[in-house]
This record gives C-alpha cells, structure tokens and sequence, in this order.
C-alpha cells in the first residue's frame, strides 16, 4: 500500500469484486475523491457513481477476464467534479498467491491535455496548408546523410508533378525529375545553382507538367552545414509565380508599346516643329507651331473616340 500510495500517477488497486483496496495520492488529488469514502467501495460507485463509466465497464468486466493486461485503453468521460476528460487506462490482472486474493491493478493517465493540444495542431496544420494551397507555396527537405528528400503533401499540384514516393525518395532520383521537368532553356541556371553550395540562394525558372501547363516557380533555399563544410540538411520553398510573371510579362509589353507610341510622337512634334520654322518668321513661330499641335491633339482624340 505504501508503494502504491507514492506513485506519482493515478493508481487504483481493485479486489476481484472491484472494489478499491487502495489508492495513490495521485488519484485522490486529481479526481477530488477521499480515501475514506472510496476504500471497500465498488469502483463504479465512487464519487456519486461518477466512475461508473461504460467504456470502465467493458473494460473490467469483458476485456480484462479475456486476457492478463490490457494496455491504452481510451475512455472519454464527463465528471462532475473535474468536467470532460480523456483518460488512458491499463489494467494488470496479479495472480493470486495461495492465501491472497486476486488484483487489479489499474493505472490512470489524463491526456486531456496533450489530446487538446495534438487537436488544436492538426487545426493549425490543416490551417496553414490550406494558406499554402491558395499561395500556391509548397516545400522540399533534404536529408544529404541520408540521401533522402521529402515533399509537402501539395507539391504535386504545385509543381505539376508528383516525387517517384509520397513519403521519401533518394535526392538523386527526386533532383533528376526536377531536372526532367524544368524547361531546357532555364535548366543550365537550375543545375548551376544546384552545384553552387550556397546555403541562401533564390532562383526562378519554368517547370512543364504532367499535365503539360508550363509554370514559373520561385525557389528559395537553405543550406546546413556542419563544421566541416560538408552539408546535412536543406530546405527549400517552392512558390507559384505563374500569374505574377504574366502580368510582370504584360506590362512590358504595355511599357513597349508606351515607349514605341511616345517615340512616333516625339518624331511628329519635331517634324512640326522643323515644318513651321521653315515657313514663319521667329515673331509668328510659338503662335503657328501652337495651332499645329492643338490639331495633332484634336486628331489624336478623334482616333482614340473611334478604337473605343
């Protein structure tokens, strides 16, 4: 019992009727239950009849005749005292010397807590990829030790191409179909930056999918090296800049044609300008080279009403 008592976890030892021979201070503390009131009592009607749980139940009264020990056993309950829990048990039939009965002992972890906290990080994993799905952003990890290179879930609809495994793959076979994917003319600058070393880089280049959809991704990367040098990790994001490259690509060619437009104009104005210092005299040139560009103007707007 002395044993039993200082353990620092909720411990219960049960007779074969299942009532409670003894306790840890660990449970009385975390279930608000007194020792003179729990002792000689069935389990089931301790603290108000709050243990009288069905998942306990099958537990005591199915699972554990059926075998000597029963290991994570989930319970899910609402208590009075202490509201919604979530309790792993394990349960160990001791055989019963000639002058003793049998015991049950029953060990009692909360993971309430850590069951909360895995919950609220698949919220938030789930969360950030669906971010990097609307971003288009997906990753890469390299393990050069290992040889091994692992893919976010989303590279494939990223990058319009799936790893050779969806867990792991060698580097060398997941850098080869890289390689088979990239657009010939942007390989030679992806293979350079490949061989560089350099532990912060950023390139962008055209890759070609499966589905045949050219995209423009953005890779930025970084490199962990050991004392020596010689590199242990990398980790790389890939961005879909595919629409941010076909505007940056529209507006030079709006800029192209500004350009071209304003440059035919110039060359209008000064053949104006040279046309009427031919014909005035400097007294009447501002007044007659004035008239002329007010008609250009007029001329100008008239087409732009008739493109419209």
């Amino acid at each position: 019992e002395s044993i039993v008592s200082s353990m620092r976890s909720p411990l219960v030892v049960l007779d074969a009727r299942l009532r409670v021979k003894t306790a840890s201070a660990a449970f009385y503390e975390t279930f608000q239950v007194d020792p003179t009131e729990t002792e000689g009592r069935l389990i089931y009607d301790l603290g108000n009849g709050q243990w009288n749980i069905s998942g306990l139940r099958i537990l005591l009264e199915e699972l554990l005749p059926r075998s000597r020990h029963i290991d994570d056993y989930e319970v899910h309950h609402d208590f009075e005292t202490i509201g919604a829990r979530i309790m792993v048990l394990n349960a160990q039939r001791l055989a019963a010397a000639a002058e003793r009965e049998p015991l049950i002992i029953l060990a009692i972890e909360d993971v309430t807590d850590r069951a909360r906290a895995d919950e609220a990080l698949r919220e938030s994993q789930g969360r950030l990829r669906h971010a990097a799905d609307a971003a288009g952003l997906t990753y890469v990890e390299v393990d050069f030790e290992r040889r091994r290179m692992r893919t976010a879930e989303n590279f494939a609809k990223v990058m319009g191409y799936a790893s050779p495994l969806e867990d792991a793959t060698n580097t060398a076979a997941g850098t080869a179909l890289l390689l088979d994917h990239i657009v010939p003319l942007d390989r030679p600058r992806v293979e350079a930056a490949l061989q560089s070393g350099v532990q912060l880089g950023k390139i962008d280049y055209r890759v070609r999918g499966d589905d045949q959809i050219e995209r423009w991704i953005e890779s930025v990367w970084s490199i962990e090296n050991a004392p020596d040098g010689k590199p242990l990790r990398a980790f790389a994001t890939n961005l879909d800049v595919t629409e941010m490259k076909r505007a940056e690509e529209h507006t030079q060619l709006l800029m192209a044609e500004v350009n071209h437009r304003a440059k035919n104009l110039l060359a209008v104005v000064q053949a104006i300008a040279r046309q009427t210092a031919k014909e005035a005299d400097p007294a009447s040139f501002v007044a007659r080279l004035s008239d002329r560009l007010d008609g250009l103007a007029l001329d100008l707007a008239d087409d732009r009403r008739q493109v419209v």
